[in-house]
């Protein structure tokens, strides 16, 4: 519709059938336009929730508190399972 707005000045000057065409596409583009608005009102539109309102996540769901030292003494898993390919030199 902003395009149609500005072509406006320029389709007046022109006159005869291109403003009749003009005018005839532009009515239709205005209805299509209302009628997208309401569908998306009506069908569509979810109602947005106030920031305020949100349920503010629990920062202990995303991570896992471990102490590090615990970690750190533990050996890894493919330690048993790969021993005997490598030798203990190596290791």
């Amino acid at each position: 519709m902003a395009k149609f707005e500005e072509a406006k000045p320029f389709v007046n000057t022109l006159g005869g059938s291109y403003k009749a065409n003009f005018d005839k596409t532009y009515a239709e583009t205005a209805q299509k336009l209302k009628t997208m608005v309401e569908e998306n009102k009506t069908i569509y539109f979810d109602i947005e929730t106030p920031v305020d309102e949100l349920p503010h996540p629990d920062p202990q769901n995303y991570v896992k508190v471990s102490p590090i030292s615990d970690l750190l003494s533990v050996l890894p898993s493919f330690e048993n399972n790969l021993r005997h390919l490598v030798p203990p030199a190596v290791r």
